[in-house]
């Protein structure tokens, strides 16, 4: 997962659901950027994409929190590192 992929579904984690939109604003990304960052994180089944049912037109993206140990697997060494300096 890369750095835009972490970034995303940080604030997808800590806002909640959001529209591309605002996600690209989050971002700074284009909307062509955000499109393709969503589809990635599909495929990695990181987020769900949904329409709104009170407007077909509105798309939200939301991280699938069953996923938090999957994107935190790779910090969690770090994390406990710098637990054990604080404890010490």
């Amino acid at each position: 997962m890369g750095v835009t992929e972490v970034r995303a579904v940080e604030q997808l984690y800590l806002q909640g659901p959001m529209t591309s939109g605002e996600l690209g604003r989050a971002l700074a990304l284009t909307s062509g950027s955000v499109t393709a960052l969503v589809n990635r994180l599909l495929r990695q089944d990181m987020v769900i994409r949904e329409i709104d049912p009170r407007d077909r037109r509105k798309v939200w993206i939301s991280f699938r929190p069953d996923r938090i140990e999957q994107f935190l697997a790779p910090y969690l060494s770090t994390i406990e590192k710098g637990q054990a300096i604080v404890q010490s």
